[in-house]
């Protein structure tokens, strides 16, 4: 199997991929920033929705998925938690019920993602690192049908993107020694400075977040995952 992109061929042995924006549709967190709301509306009164609406990304009347991607769960309940004066173990009962909505589907492929993983999952280790939980992220990729050795959430380790430790941790799972032999694809700042700081190589995709200008410091900049060739030798 070689892998390309951009007509470069690609060496490594462990491809880490971010989630949302990389793999999924960013679709899906609109509508359960939105289910949250609802529930701390029912539970607290509109009074209390109206001032968490910020934090899970409402502002003016807009979503912005900027505003709640670059944060973990833990750093938006207990901002929650401080505005409506509540116990922060109580905001992430609420955000738990939210999570019904997974049922209903809401998260959705970006073209490419399950070719792209499968193909690369025979002969290399695949990981996803992302700011979402790990029990959520690993129900949400099995649903979809992307394959996975091995799932980092926010929830994994007590350090975050940009922290390299993040790498270095998946590549002691696996004994490799060289980040040489890693890829970072994702579609934030965070994930290629990951990258960087770990010494790896990074693939910034079009299909999230960020557009080239955020992407620049990526070794290649990609419309999308689906933009990774890979060809069976």
């Amino acid at each position: 199997m070689r892998i390309f992109v951009q007509n470069t061929e690609i060496t490594a042995r462990l491809w880490i991929f971010d989630k949302d924006g990389t793999l999924i549709s960013l679709d899906g967190w609109r509508k359960i920033m939105e289910k949250r709301i609802k529930i701390i509306e029912e539970k607290y009164g509109h009074s209390a929705a109206e001032i968490v609406k910020p934090v899970l990304g409402f502002k003016n009347g807009r979503f912005n998925i900027k505003d709640i991607l670059y944060t973990t769960r833990d750093e938006t309940s207990r901002e929650c938690a401080r505005l409506l004066k509540r116990p922060q173990e109580e905001i992430l009962e609420l955000f738990k019920l939210a999570d019904n909505v997974l049922k209903d589907n809401v998260f959705a492929p970006i073209q490419g993602a399950k070719r792209v993983t499968s193909a690369l999952f025979k002969k290399n280790k695949v990981a996803v690192l992302t700011n979402d939980l790990e029990k959520r992220t690993v129900t949400i990729l099995n649903s979809l049908d992307i394959p996975f050795h091995r799932v980092v959430g926010s929830d994994t380790f007590p350090f975050y993107k940009p922290d390299p430790r993040l790498v270095f941790e998946i590549m002691r799972e696996f004994g490799i020694e060289d980040p040489k032999m890693v890829v970072v694809v994702g579609d934030s700042k965070h994930d290629i400075d990951t990258a960087k700081r770990a010494g790896a190589m990074s693939i910034g995709v079009l299909s999230g977040v960020e557009d080239e200008e955020g992407l620049k410091e990526a070794d290649f900049i990609i419309n999308s995952i689906n933009d990774i060739e890979i060809k069976e030798v």
